[in-house]
């Protein structure tokens, strides 16, 4: 389908993640006009204080996006263009599998059954994971933009309930993503083509206020813990951190997927080539300038350098889009220095 531009009108779906809010911002910056998605008027009202009550952003409440009259009551209407981003909440203790699978799956073909009735739609963008392509052995294997994680499909069909959390989440985000493509080859009739955008642990700045530590998103979260609870033990810091992404990025690479033609269709790896140790989070660290480091209530540790030289051999790696969009990704450095400014800017240190 042809790209567009700017202003055109792009519903953003869970409007108040913290991914969501990078992207919409991105959005409204390039020229876009945002109609977001929240589940309640007063996280509405918090997006329309963080954008200055810009006149290009509006909200409208969808409570359960599973609820198949979700998008239903104008929505759609008049939209260009859809980033499809809401997800469920985290939840706490164990939790029936069908907490992920049904908005994850049933969430995302209710959108597309009714993006097929709104003409105006032309390109429908979504934000999946990598956890959709690699599989949980974690094995030193190079990942691409056409491998799937169906190990976790198979795992959840065996283990049903007694599945992992992760890897139910894993499973639901496999079995979505799939079942939006095999929709979109099944309906060759749509008046929009998909696009999937694939980060990892996604860190960056916080936009909206979290009122503690403990409520932000569980990247940032984990994240934090390292600097401000370390574990110092060799095995510690060899051990696996994570493939990650910078939130700002995924938001560039869905202004990208919305205004460039050559991106519909593609599944797109917007995450670090590399899984990394927790000690390389102390050594990206220790690159950082120290006139430009934040200013932090702990000391972060510098770790044990080169002792995970032979773990990082263990760990998968991706061939990720950075060629397709044709720009460099931040690097770890960046992200870090920046993720810790706000931190200590929003008092979550």
């Amino acid at each position: 389908m042809p790209a567009f531009a700017p202003p055109a009108l792009i519903l953003v779906t869970g409007a108040n993640g913290f991914a969501a809010t990078h992207i919409t911002s991105t959005l409204l910056e390039a020229g876009f006009s945002v109609r977001g998605t929240v589940r309640s008027a007063a996280k509405g009202d918090a997006l329309v204080a963080l954008y200055g009550k810009n006149p290009n952003f509006s909200y409208t409440i969808v409570p359960d996006i599973a609820d198949p009259d979700a998008w239903a009551n104008g929505v759609l209407d008049g939209v260009d263009g859809v980033a499809h981003i809401a997800a469920p909440i985290e939840p706490e203790g164990e939790v029936d599998p069908q907490f992920w699978l049904r908005p994850a799956v049933e969430g995302t073909l209710n959108l597309l059954r009714a993006a097929k009735g709104v003409s105006s739609v032309k390109r429908v963008v979504i934000i999946g994971t990598t956890a959709s392509i690699v599989d949980f052995d974690l094995k030193p294997v190079q990942y691409t933009s056409d491998d799937w994680n169906d190990a976790a499909i198979k795992t959840l069909e065996e283990q049903g309930a007694k599945t992992s959390a992760w890897l139910t989440y894993c499973a639901s985000k496999t079995l979505a993503e799939r079942a939006v493509w095999d929709y979109t080859k099944s309906h060759p009739e749509l008046g929009y083509d998909v696009t999937y955008v694939l980060p990892s642990w996604i860190y960056g700045p916080v936009l909206l206020k979290v009122p503690s530590p403990d409520k932000l998103v569980m990247s940032l979260r984990l994240l934090r813990g390292h600097f401000a609870e370390p574990k110092l033990d060799d095995a510690s810091l060899s051990g696996f951190s994570g493939s990650w992404s910078d939130a700002r990025d995924i938001a560039h690479a869905f202004v990208d997927a919305f205004t460039r033609t050559e991106l519909g269709g593609k599944r797109l790896i917007q995450s670090s080539p590399t899984h990394p140790t927790v000690q390389e989070l102390y050594d990206a660290w220790d690159a950082i300038p120290q006139a430009e480091r934040p200013k932090l209530p702990f000391d972060v540790p510098r770790g044990k350098p080169g002792v995970d030289l032979e773990s990082r051999k263990g760990f998968p790696t991706f061939v990720t889009s950075e060629g397709e969009f044709g720009w460099k990704f931040r690097t770890l450095s960046e992200t870090l220095k920046d993720t810790f400014a706000s931190f200590a800017e929003h008092g979550l240190l």
